[in-house]
């Protein structure tokens, strides 16, 4: 039989695990919540670009007309 003395080390090693594997747990949320945000991020940048090209292209179309009708716009 061991005495509780023997004993001590691992329950200190047992604590220190469990505070360990929560501490990775964390960082672990903490890495996935981060790259939720990263998608995030990057779906409104996808969107805004989209709409910018939208928008150049109706410019585009919009400058032709003028073209065609001989119509110079000036500042």
């Amino acid at each position: 039989m061991t005495s509780l003395y023997d004993q001590l080390p691992s329950v200190r090693e047992k604590r220190l695990r469990a505070k360990l594997e929560g501490m990775l747990e964390e960082m672990r949320l903490e890495k996935e919540n981060a790259l939720d945000a990263l998608a995030r991020k990057e779906a409104e940048l996808a969107e805004k670009e989209a709409e910018r090209a939208k928008n150049e292209a109706e410019l585009v179309r919009l400058k032709e007309i003028l073209d065609q009708h001989h119509i110079v716009l000036t500042p």
